[in-house]
């Protein structure tokens, strides 16, 4: 498994990939099904799938402001 904080992270000789983009809220049914057809995809295809978490509610609306 890699992790990347951002594209600058990603190796330039990186190649393709099957990637999916959500808001993983936890990894119920719903969740599973669409990593899981990720990755049959990739497979069929011999690619490594990527799943890239989208934040939301913004971090604002679900972190509470600091006092002060």
């Amino acid at each position: 498994m890699y992790r990347w904080y951002g594209l600058d992270d990603v190796p330039a000789d990186w190649g393709g990939c099957v990637a999916t983009i959500g808001v993983f809220d936890g990894v119920h049914r719903g969740h599973q099904r669409i990593v899981g057809r990720a990755v049959e995809l990739a497979r069929a295809r011999n690619l490594p799938v990527v799943v890239i978490p989208a934040c939301a509610p913004l971090p604002p609306r679900v972190l509470p402001a600091e006092p002060g």
